[in-house]
């Protein structure tokens, strides 16, 4: 199966067009695929219009759980943004982001961005869970660590 990154539809493995969307498909990586030599693909956390986000291990620190950030946009600006994406979240360091470990290129020329692996429910599962103005404490927090490093950086 593979995941619409619009609409999030789990279409068959040979479909090359979103069955509710009409969104062409964009192959993800698959159980077992192995980047760099290192980072074995488990399985994918979540996908959007932009990229997709993996369930990795890195073969060479022990297993190590890892978060691995694939660019599925192809388009020049869509590149340099997330080159500069990873840049910046490289100089970020708070206890509660992830930080990244690592930034490459593929084979294939996608680009790829490795940062530490938090298990635990996505921001929108907190929002379904709980209602849009559900727990005011998880927005605020969230809100907090989300933006004060970023802001600390210009």
């Amino acid at each position: 199966m593979q995941m619409c990154p619009a609409c999030s539809v789990d279409n068959a493995d040979h479909a090359r067009f979103c069955v509710r969307c009409g969104q062409p498909l964009r192959q993800l990586l698959g159980y077992g695929t192995v980047l760099m030599g290192r980072y074995q693909v488990m399985r994918v956390l979540g996908c959007g219009g932009m990229g997709a986000v993996y369930l990795a291990f890195d073969k060479h620190l022990d297993n190590a759980p890892v978060a691995v950030k694939e660019n599925l946009d192809e388009s020049p600006e869509a590149q340099r943004q997330f080159i500069n994406e990873a840049r910046i979240l490289s100089h970020l360091h708070h206890p509660h982001l992830p930080r990244v470990r690592d930034f490459f290129v593929g084979p294939t020329g996608r680009q790829y961005m490795v940062m530490d692996y938090i298990a635990g429910d996505d921001l929108f599962t907190i929002v379904q869970r709980n209602g849009p103005r559900g727990d005011g404490r998880v927005a605020c927090r969230v809100g907090g660590l989300r933006v004060e490093p970023v802001v600390a950086c210009g």
